[in-house]
């Protein structure tokens, strides 16, 4: 059940990027064409244009944001998440800007990449506080995915307080193993010793 929810957890994540994605793509191009902080010189391009882009734009993301380990452990924090974001982030649109290359005669605005860059950054950064809290609202807390604990002695208490302080990660202490025939059966940090 926990890995059909997580999968299912993980798919509406992706896809919630990708609908940022192209909120972000056309909100750049409305601020830059019309709510110009630099003057506007050569016209107002057509839309249609921008909005074919963004197939490309989307596809680019579609492949570079899984590669980016996003999605592994979408309940992490924000400190966990933020490299692996701003790095896929900019990869996806330096690989977009590379390939407008190819459109040729047409010259897209640098303008609209800068400020779709900032956006998406900014949007995504702001979906995974909200994702994790989903995440832990919905989530049992008698669910997750297995951890078996080797050892009792101070390291492995030390393990299996910290997994219990941060229900974010997703994580059931399933029980310990240890060296001490005597610990078998023993409750330690709210699971059993299973055995030797």
């Amino acid at each position: 059940m926990f890995q059909k929810r997580l999968q299912f957890y993980r798919s509406v994540l992706y896809l919630g990027d990708l609908v940022l994605v192209a909120v972000c793509w056309l909100s750049a191009y409305f601020l830059r064409f019309y709510v110009p902080i630099i003057p506007v010189t050569k016209g107002i391009p057509e839309l249609s244009m921008y909005l074919t882009l963004l197939f490309l734009v989307l596809a680019v993301f579609a492949v570079v944001l899984p590669s980016g380990r996003l999605y592994r452990r979408p309940w992490a924090g924000l400190p966990q998440l933020a490299w692996p974001l701003f790095r896929s982030v900019t990869l996806a649109v330096l690989v977009a800007i590379s390939l407008t290359y190819f459109l040729r005669p047409y010259d897209f605005s640098r303008l609209v990449f800068a400020y779709f860059y900032g956006l998406a950054i900014v949007a995504m950064l702001i979906l995974r506080p909200l994702s994790q809290y989903f995440w832990l609202r919905t989530k049992s807390r008698q669910r997750g995915e297995g951890v078996l604990i080797v050892g009792v002695e101070d390291l492995g208490r030390q393990v299996a307080s910290n997994i219990n302080k941060h229900p974010e990660l997703g994580l059931k202490i399933v029980g310990f193993l240890t060296r001490r025939p005597e610990m078998v059966g023993a409750d330690v940090e709210g699971a059993k010793v299973l055995g030797e």
